[in-house]
């Protein structure tokens, strides 16, 4: 990366992190990195939804403060025509924080019952996946109340 690149990179870095400076989203932080204590690089799981992009926005300044390497994925399960949009949408907005992430594409035969616990199976397995081979032992996921109730 040349010294343009990286000067550009830590301008986003530094705004990210004054961010912190506001009283709510400390607070969150704060919560959020006393729970978390992981030292070692780790993965998140973004689909997009609220829950998991302040997951994103989270992780990203406890990387930042705890220099260490995060990797981002999205599932595109492909089970709706619109979702590998979606799944490009998400990454492009991430990118605006300076949030490379990949996106995970499940390709192959699609369930016709069952659909929401197969998908489930198949993103874990997915990500799993991900994560072994880039020798990543803690993965995040963010979830609304409501989908364990």
């Amino acid at each position: 990366m040349n010294l343009k690149n990286l000067s550009a990179q830590n301008k986003k870095h530094k705004k990210i992190l004054r961010e912190l400076n506001l009283k709510k989203i400390s607070k969150i932080y704060n919560e959020f990195s006393s729970s978390l204590k992981v030292k070692e690089n780790l993965a998140v799981a973004v689909s997009g939804g609220p829950d998991s992009l302040a997951l994103a926005y989270l992780t990203k300044c406890y990387a930042l403060k705890n220099n260490i390497k995060v990797k981002y994925y999205i599932v595109d399960h492909k089970l709706r025509k619109e979702s590998s949009l979606e799944a490009k949408v998400v990454k492009k907005a991430l990118k605006k924080i300076n949030i490379d992430c990949k996106i995970l594409n499940w390709n192959g035969r699609k369930p016709s019952k069952n659909i929401q616990a197969r998908s489930r199976d198949k993103r874990y397995s997915l990500l799993a996946d991900e994560c072994k081979k880039n020798n990543i032992k803690h993965l995040l996921l963010g979830h609304h109340l409501n989908e364990f109730i």
